[in-house]
Order: structure tokens, then sequence, then C-alpha cells
């Protein structure tokens, strides 16, 4: 992606229609943003839990049954089987090497025993069963407004949510190493992020003999998501909450999250931690009042002041009377303003409030 003169963002009504969807959650702050995503599909390995079948765990509860007794040899192993489950010689060999396949069991001069997932098996019901398959992760392309990266690329967690299609420029790249770093994380970084704790490797290209050469090629599909972010409080902790939203008509899709980013979301979103200064917002003021008309003295006599959402201006009492007038948004409580170049914008809802007399 370019620079953000292909962005468009919501206008003051929009944002206070979205307010409506988002004021229950109590956000401490409001951002608007476009998201660069690379879509990555690859080859995977990954643990499923999976449940022996009643006639496996029959015959690995004999084998480790029988495994206790004197059994010297494969034969013999066999021949006490038979006598228990009556099955049949041939038939038990099979189901032996069946298991035997699957890591269950382990085969030895004496016939056979329980793996650790053997054990599991019979222990627990179920076993981790290692499987391969293509999946689909999305990692986060931070930029400038001018299209620069300004931070290493980070996975983002969406919850189903559909993107766009993102026109790339010659400089759009993906790095493998980003996918296989998220794969060596810790635990508690998994958990954080929601990076599938399951995933074992990623099987690239060379890496997976018995796989398709086609299976093993890494693909990116440049993708953008335009969010509205906002953190919380609560019991659950402090989280971000990415609420995704459509341009075409500007519909906020707030039932539910397409994200949730639990603690420590700065690492994700290192651009959210910065808050634009405080003459950033008296020209956000100041831009907002310009298109309206109103006398620029009061104008300049208001003092401006950023807290949390809100964007409290303490403003003379004529020009207040001037904006009931007039009917303004600002009087009911649903004018907003954005600030920002880049992709990512702050908001912040306008509270009029007149100021001491002098």
């Amino acid at each position: 992606m370019t620079a953000a003169t292909a962005l468009a963002f919501p206008g003051t009504r929009i944002l206070a229609g979205w307010w409506r969807h988002l004021a229950a959650h109590r956000p401490e702050a409001i951002w608007v943003a476009h998201l660069a995503l690379h879509r990555v599909e690859a080859l995977v390995e990954f643990a499923r839990p999976c449940r022996p079948d009643r006639f496996s765990a029959l015959v690995l509860q004999a084998v480790r049954l029988e495994r206790a007794g004197a059994a010297a040899s494969a034969d013999d192993l066999l021949t006490c089987l038979d006598e228990g489950l009556h099955l049949g010689r041939p038939l038990l060999r099979q189901a032996l090497r069946a298991l035997t396949a699957e890591g269950l069991l382990a085969a030895h001069a004496r016939g056979w025993s329980l793996t650790s997932l053997g054990e599991q098996a019979v222990e627990k019901g179920e076993y981790p069963r290692s499987v391969r398959e293509r999946r689909g992760f999305h990692f986060v392309e931070r930029r400038a407004a001018d299209g620069t990266p300004t931070a290493p690329l980070h996975f983002l967690n969406l919850n189903g949510h559909s993107c766009v299609p993102l026109p790339a420029g010659e400089d759009w790249q993906f790095d493998p190493g980003a996918l296989h770093e998220s794969v060596n994380r810790p635990e508690e970084w998994k958990e954080r992020y929601g990076f599938p704790q399951e995933v074992r490797a990623i099987l690239g290209p060379g890496a997976a003999e018995a796989a398709p050469a086609w299976q093993q090629v890494i693909v990116d599909r440049p993708e953008r998501l335009l969010t509205v972010m906002a953190p919380v409080s609560g019991e659950g902790g402090e989280r971000l909450l990415g609420f995704a939203a459509r341009q075409e008509g500007w519909v906020l899709q707030g039932a539910e999250p397409a994200f949730v980013v639990r603690q420590r979301w700065h690492e994700l979103f290192p651009e959210l931690s910065a808050a634009p200064a405080a003459d950033v917002w008296r020209q956000a003021w100041l831009t907002w009042c310009q298109p309206r008309g109103l006398p620029a003295a009061e104008v300049e006599a208001c003092a401006v002041e950023l807290q949390g959402v809100r964007l409290g201006v303490r403003a003379p009492a004529k020009l207040i009377d001037r904006l009931r007038a007039a009917r303004s948004d600002a009087v009911k409580g649903e004018a907003w303003v954005l600030v920002g170049e880049g992709p990512v914008r702050r908001a912040a809802l306008l509270e009029l409030a007149e100021a001491p007399a002098r």
C-alpha cells in the first residue's frame, strides 16, 4: 500500500453512529485504521486430538496387561493376546502393525509395548495425532503515512472476518521467518495473540518430502481491513478490541470484535502508544470550526483538552449559543474529530462546556 492518499475515513456522523455500538464496551480511546495485512497460506504440521476406536483401545489395554506378564517373545505375546481376545493371530498381527504405524506401539524383540502416546491413549482416552494441512495466517504490515514500513511483521488473529484485496506495490513482500518465529514463540505469547498453539512446524519448500511440491509453496495475499480499535479494561484485564467495518456504506460490524488482543497490545500496534500532542488536538478543533463560519476570536478563546475518548472544549457562552442555534452535532454530543495523517488515526468526541466568565 502506497501512501494514505487512497484511504478514506468516516465523517463525524458516521463515527457518531459507530459510537452507539462501541459505548457499551466503555473504551478508553478510539482509533480508526486501515490495516495492511499479509494473508499467508502455508503447509503446517499440527497436533489434533484423536480418540482410539473401541477395538484399538481394547488391543492397547491387552498389550499393556500382557507386557506386565512373562511373555518372552513376539510369538508368546501374540499367543497371550489371542487367548484373551479370541480374535485370531492374523487379525491381531494386523491390528498391532497398524497401532505401531500410528505411534501408539513400539515393536522390539519381545513383541510390542506401549509408547508414551499409547499410554496417554489408554489413560486419557485420546492422544495427539500429527496432521498436515494448509492453513491461513494474517500478519500486520505497519507502515507510515508515506508507505514505508515502521515495525516488524506481527501475527494477528482474525475471527473469521473477511478483508478486501489490497493493491500492493513492488516493495510488498513477506518474510517467511515471521511465520517460523511465531511457531517458536513461548506458549504465553501464543495465548496472548491467539496464535494456534497446536501448530508445531511450518513445512516450506524442501521441508516435507512426503507432501507434493505445490502444497509446500507459501502464498502471500495482500489484504486490507478497515477497523475501529478500542482499548478496554475490566474483569478480563486490559484488552484491545478491533471491530471490522466496510467502507461501502460505512457499516460497522459491531456484534463481535474481529480481533481481541489481551495485554501488551502495544507490541502489536506500537503506533497507538504515542498520544497526539496538545497542539494537534487544538488544530483539529480549529479545523472542525473553520467551515462552520464561527467567529475566529471566539474559536481561538477555547481551551482544548483530551480526556480519554472525549475532547473537552471550554468555549465562550456566545459560541455555544451560536452552535445551539445552528443545531450543531457538537451540542447534541455527536460531533467527532480525527487526527493523524497515516493509516491509523485517533478519534475523539467533542464535549462542549461553557468557559468560566472572566
